[in-house]
């Protein structure tokens, strides 16, 4: 049985408020605000929806709640040039309500999994960048987990070098990037012995 407190016409008003602000932002607009008030709507209007298996549609794969949204977007008058970064800015939020508001066995049958919510990967990914940032800034020496660190960034970063954008180079940074390619590989085989 679907969940319903409110009707789905009245959710479509709050997200439409919401989309069209966001396009359309008053100065003073917290934005992050309007995204969840918008992603709130979303979340709410999920359980207005039902899979093919009869459960309430929380993961939004139906097709009915796709063409709702569509819909959305359309009443809001979004660009289509802005929607998939609106879509992008949604997801976020609209993940962490649906785990937040919805049951944990409802979630399962709806396909998530006890996985990091978009705010724990975020942080997460900071954490690691963080990290890396302090590998290479630091100038001790490197032990245990950080050398294998090092050498895979090491080994990543030079990977994505192609000698046409090193012959690309002025001249004076050509020859710099020769010799430290030299350096590096001079490193490396001191290393490996």
């Amino acid at each position: 049985m679907p969940h319903r407190d409110r009707s789905l016409d009245a959710i479509r008003d709050d997200a439409v408020g919401a989309l069209r602000a966001l396009v359309h932002p008053d100065a003073d607009a917290d934005l992050t605000r309007l995204r969840r008030r918008a992603a709130s709507a979303l979340v709410e209007a999920r359980g207005h929806f039902v899979t093919r298996n009869g459960t309430l549609d929380w993961s939004g794969r139906s097709h009915a709640y796709h063409a709702f949204v569509g819909d959305l977007f359309s009443e809001a008058n979004i660009p289509r040039e802005l929607t998939p970064t609106i879509q992008a800015s949604l997801r976020y939020h609209t993940g962490n309500l649906v785990r937040e508001s919805v049951a944990e066995d409802d979630l399962a049958v709806a396909g998530f999994h006890r996985t990091a919510t978009p705010r724990e990967r975020s942080a997460e990914r900071r954490r690691r960048r963080s990290e890396t940032v302090a590998l290479v800034e630091s100038g001790g020496p490197l032990s245990g987990d950080d050398v294998l660190r090092a050498l895979t960034l090491a080994q990543s970063v030079l990977t994505r070098l192609d000698t046409h954008a090193i012959r690309a180079l002025p001249a004076r940074e050509r020859r710099d990037a020769t010799v430290a390619l030299r350096h590096l590989a001079d490193r490396a085989a001191e290393l490996s012995d």
